[in-house]
């Protein structure tokens, strides 16, 4: 009786306490005290809003300089297509369309991941474009307008424009950045000129202009977030402070002014009326001053309730645990509490809950046992079957599938968690590879160079094909797919190197992933390198693994590194 109504006591003590406290925080705490701390606390997330809003343009900008930077690299394609000379009208047309092409492609990778609509066009000067006066299609100005879905890209004539007032501009600025406001546009020209050494003598080049326009609602997006007020306005400027966007929101009163630098001369304005953020400050506060009403209340409740419900629930459970042992709490006698006496009812409750989850894992288990004695023996023999039907009706490639992959399945489930010898593996793997051959649409290109004292060396079961495809899925170029095993034996270890031209790979990441460092985006791959890491780690211990690296080449190689053993002799 006595530690019952001392804890009832405290319990009252405690939330008597809280009830003191909030009452004090009321009358303490003044609307004016709370509402500058609110005002503060919404201008600084409207400040890291609006340079988080600034980063997004200059991202955008950044990608555009890729662009021009690419496209006036003198061992670029385009210079060289601009002064290619020919009298075949056949091969002009053919130059033009791959010049075109590469444009697309270019622009596809720089801007294709922020701009769901835009135009692209380089329009090439007569000066440079020495074969291309003829074969030019003429542009219409409403044909350099965003493309309502996707991406236009197109090589034209610039003389159509020499007289428009932003062709003037942009060409004043010598290879700057012409921003300029068209119908609902936003546009974006930059002259184009390079410079090469030809025969000891430097050579410069006008090649056009680059001239790229998007949707003018894509700054609204990228600007006004929900996380500033309605009526905001925000604005774009260029290097002469003329304005080339804004949302064109009406505002009165004070308001607070936020300045931002973007590059290319770009800065942002955005002005929120304070009349906006003392709205939302009041409403902030309400709510701070209702939360704190609301716990009184709530702590008055609990005051009143667990003083009286504090023995009755002990009560409860020794009488049941008394009168039906073996047998769980029905969940309408669980109180819900996380004190001692919840804890009480929840032990008792997983400890019955134990004994018959692992009574029935038990008999899962040998279910799942016996199951495995038939579903491998079924599925291999089955592939027989179907291997015996494709020879019989005259289909010998089908029939080889069936039969490696038949070879494959019973190789993986014998001895799953032993050791095989490699040349067993390259068996495998040159199996696996063929089956990939006959459902891929390109040609693989794949060789293993396993010498004889390497063949011999045991190492565990199918660490090489999670190797071998991923560098087949995610290492072709546009020559094709090409991937090589090679193994070496030096100072007792064991490396199996798996390389592929693609030079796609993040090596950095990848590695960073198998030390626990960072994810992966690919899980699929990620899955897999980690369980062949993780296998050879376990099994050898420090010094031992997957990493990888970047070849002489640029090819991406996948280096597993294991002790150099020999399989024991029986006996």
């Amino acid at each position: 009786m006595k530690s019952r109504f001392g804890l009832a006591w405290r319990i009252t003590v405690f939330f008597a306490g809280v009830a003191l406290f909030l009452m004090a925080v009321l009358s303490v705490a003044n609307a004016t005290f709370l509402k500058k701390r609110m005002q503060n606390s919404l201008v600084d997330t409207m400040r890291a809003v609006a340079e988080s809003n600034a980063q997004s343009i200059k991202l955008l900008v950044t990608r555009m300089d890729a662009l021009y930077e690419s496209m006036t690299d003198p061992n670029n394609i385009y210079l060289d297509s601009l002064l290619v000379q020919t009298g075949n009208q056949v091969m002009d047309v053919k130059e033009h369309r791959e010049l075109e092409t590469q444009l697309q492609r270019d622009t596809r990778i720089s801007l294709g991941s922020m701009l769901n609509a835009y135009t692209v066009y380089l329009f090439v000067s007569d000066s440079t474009a020495l074969y291309f006066r003829e074969y030019l299609p003429n542009v219409h100005k409403e044909d350099m307008l965003y493309a309502q879905v996707g991406g236009r890209v197109r090589v034209a004539k610039a003389s159509d424009f020499r007289t428009d007032p932003w062709y003037a501009e942009t060409m004043a600025r010598e290879g700057g950045a012409h921003w300029f406001e068209m119908e609902n546009s936003i546009c974006v020209a930059r002259a184009l000129t390079t410079k090469r050494v030809e025969e000891d003598t430097v050579r410069s080049y006008d090649m056009g202009i680059l001239f790229i326009s998007f949707e003018k609602d894509w700054f609204s997006r990228h600007i006004i977030s929900e996380r500033l007020t309605q009526n905001t306005r925000a604005a774009i400027y260029d290097a002469e402070g003329q304005e080339i966007w804004t949302n064109e929101a009406e505002i009165s009163g004070d308001v607070l002014e936020m300045n931002e630098d973007i590059a290319d001369g770009l800065s942002m304005s955005v002005l929120i009326p304070w009349k906006d953020i003392d709205a939302m400050s009041y409403s902030s506060v309400r709510v701070v001053f209702l939360l704190l009403a609301g716990c009184a209340v709530v702590g008055a409740a609990l005051v009143t309730l667990v003083s009286i419900s504090i023995s009755k629930p002990i009560r409860r459970l020794s009488d049941f645990m008394c009168q039906r042992t073996g047998e769980a709490i029905p969940q309408k006698m669980m109180p819900a509490r996380k004190d001692e006496i919840g804890v009480l009812y929840n032990s008792y409750n997983e400890l019955i809950q134990t004994i018959h989850q692992k009574e029935e894992e038990r008999k899962k288990t040998e279910m799942e046992r016996l199951q495995a004695q038939i579903n491998p023996h079924f599925l291999y023999n089955t592939l027989d079957s179907m291997c015996f039907l494709a020879m019989t009706s005259g289909k010998p490639d089908i029939a080889q599938v069936l039969s490696s992959l038949a070879k494959i399945y019973r190789y993986n489930i014998k001895n799953a968690d032993g050791e095989v010898l490699l040349e067993q593996e390259r068996e495998i793997l040159e199996m696996y590879v063929g089956i990939y051959r006959r459902r891929s649409v390109s040609e693989i290109d794949f060789h293993v160079d396993c010498p004889p004292e390497a063949a011999c060396a045991v190492i565990p079961k199918m660490i090489l094909q999670p190797l071998v495809e991923n560098a087949i899925l995610y290492g072709a170029n546009a020559a094709g797919c090409h991937v090589a095993v090679r193994c070496l034996v030096e100072n007792e270890c064991l490396r199996i190197i798996v390389s592929d031209q693609g030079g796609q790979a993040d090596v950095d990441a990848m590695n960073g992933y198998l030390a626990g460092k960072n994810a992966l985006h690919c899980q699929s791959t990620g899955l897999g390198i980690m369980s062949v890491h993780q296998r050879v780690f376990m099994r050898y211990g420090d010094g031992y693994g997957l990493r990888y690296e970047r070849g002489n080449a640029g090819e991406t190689l996948a280096i597993i590194t294991m002790p150099y053993r020999l399989q024991k002799k029986e006996g």
